[in-house]
């Protein structure tokens, strides 16, 4: 994050993500404050909404319509509103 700040300054936001097999650190870890973990079982829904977006999207020519996509990437939880609520979960210290 040190760069992220150094690069876009204070005033851009950002979150940080960690890809772990569960959201679980030791109390000893170095986990960044506010940062979000793609779990395993959150990877694996993350991996089947991308999917069923690339199924969607050749379906019909989904992909031509501007207004579906739209629509279809909030169904699945693909937006930036709802990204980090669905596929992530904020870390937990093992105590």
């Amino acid at each position: 994050m040190d760069w992220f700040r150094q690069t876009y300054g204070t005033k851009s936001t950002a979150t940080p993500v960690l890809i772990h097999f569960r959201a679980m650190f030791d109390k000893k870890a170095a986990v960044p404050t506010g940062c979000r973990v793609v779990s395993k079982d959150k990877l694996a829904a993350l991996r089947n909404a991308i999917h069923a977006y690339a199924t969607a999207l050749a379906d019909a020519d989904t992909f031509r319509d501007a207004a579906r996509v739209g629509r279809l990437l909030a169904s699945l939880g693909l937006t930036a509103t709802n990204f980090a609520d669905r596929f992530t979960a904020p870390p937990l210290r093992d105590t």
